[in-house]
């Protein structure tokens, strides 16, 4: 008989099955292999479960970016707007001082220098013999005031003399009517005589102080008409030279021999005064990526953190990645247009991002470190956020089930 409680009823009534067909077979059980192969995966789940609680694991974010040199020649700006009318170059491409990088097309900006240039050639030819007329005339309008003030001058110094001589006839009348030879009548005609001549004397110089005032205000506003025409020739020759000067600069050439790096334009795309349009770098410059960090990771990046980055062009199983240390995290999320100006057009943003700026740290004895990097190519930054427990990663679906 078997003891009930040993075997289940089903392994029982199997074995007495046999019996009663007239086969009997022996009863069989798990081998010892099968047991230990039970306690070990039952120690295994203890011990994942300990160390889930027990270890933490690092978290790990990722960004895209690309290469930027850390140096240069700084941004060429747009002074004029304009349409983009020829590329030489592209992002990554050596050029030497000099060389022609792209060129821009200003329709208005031409139109206008024309305009200038029309205006300051008819100024030309039509007030040089106007001004030569006005002159001739002006010449002689001072001429006749010179003469009139002459002719008062020497009115005023015939007068000056007469008030002498009258003066002098004056005293000897009154002589002598004190000598009785002449009447006191004669006495009166010396003082009117002298009277007259006094206010003759006065009305001269009243005339010669206006004539003075009117060759002064003459010379004035000659002086005033030179002026203003000297004036509006200089101000269309300064548009002329300032729209001159504007269209020289629709041709941007390399100041000095470096990498391209920044040209993020195509033919036929419109600029704006201010807008970068290209950067030039010298070679050999020190290398940083500029990479995305999404908004959930922010709080956990600061300056001086380690990072670890990906060359795309490179596979990271041959040649490893780069090692980059943390220099500036943005505050603010970036916009479309900071992204497409930064990171180039390939780079997406479709939710909230932040710039990191990233220092690269070559390690010579990497793969990569030997191998060319330049400005442009696409890295994938992986960020260490923190550690965690791996409990915590099977509990969130059920924490949040909860929730």
């Amino acid at each position: 008989m078997f003891d009930s409680t040993l075997f289940r009823q089903s392994a029982i009534h199997h074995h007495y099955s046999q019996y009663l067909e007239g086969t009997p077979v022996p009863l069989r059980i798990a081998p010892l292999w099968s047991w230990l192969l039970c306690w070990v995966l039952l120690g295994l789940l203890v011990a994942a479960g300990v160390l889930s609680f027990a270890m933490r694991v690092d978290v790990n974010s990722t960004g895209s970016g690309v290469l930027r040199n850390a140096s240069g020649s700084g941004p060429m700006l747009v002074q004029i707007g304009g349409t983009v009318a020829r590329i030489c170059v592209q992002n990554g491409q050596r050029v030497q001082a000099g060389e022609l990088l792209l060129e821009l097309d200003a329709a208005a900006t031409q139109s206008q220098l024309l305009e200038a240039e029309r205006a300051l050639q008819q100024l030309h030819q039509v007030t040089r013999p106007t001004q030569s007329a006005m002159d001739a005339l002006s010449a002689m309008q001072e001429q006749e005031i010179q003469h009139r003030l002459a002719s008062l001058k020497e009115q005023i110094a015939s007068q000056e003399q007469s008030v002498q001589l009258s003066e002098h006839k004056l005293k000897s009348n009154q002589e002598l009517e004190k000598q009785g030879i002449v009447g006191e009548m004669n006495v009166e005609d010396a003082r009117e005589a002298l009277a007259q001549v006094l206010r003759s004397l006065a009305s001269a110089r009243q005339s010669l102080m206006s004539a003075q005032q009117d060759y002064q205000a003459f010379q004035a506003h000659q002086q005033q008409d030179r002026l203003q025409r000297t004036q509006d020739a200089q101000a269309i020759q300064t548009k002329r030279d300032a729209l001159a000067f504007a269209l020289s600069q629709l041709q941007f050439r390399a100041q000095e021999a470096g990498i391209v790096d920044g040209l993020h334009l195509r033919v036929g795309e419109v600029v704006t005064p201010g807008q970068e349009v290209i950067r030039l770098v010298p070679e050999g410059a020190a290398l940083r990526a500029c990479t995305l960090l999404a908004e959930k990771d922010r709080a956990f990046v600061k300056v001086g953190d380690s990072v670890r980055l990906e060359v795309v062009q490179y596979p990271i199983a041959e040649y490893g990645t780069l090692h980059a240390r943390v220099l500036h995290v943005g505050e603010m999320p970036i916009t479309s247009a900071e992204a497409k100006a930064v990171l180039g057009e390939g780079v997406k943003v479709e939710e909230a991002n932040y710039l990191v700026e990233l220092d690269v740290l070559k390690d010579a004895g990497k793969p990569i470190a030997r191998q060319p990097l330049r400005t442009g190519m696409a890295v994938q930054a992986r960020y260490s956020l923190r550690r965690q427990r791996p409990a915590t990663f099977l509990l969130e679906p059920l924490r949040r089930w909860m929730e």
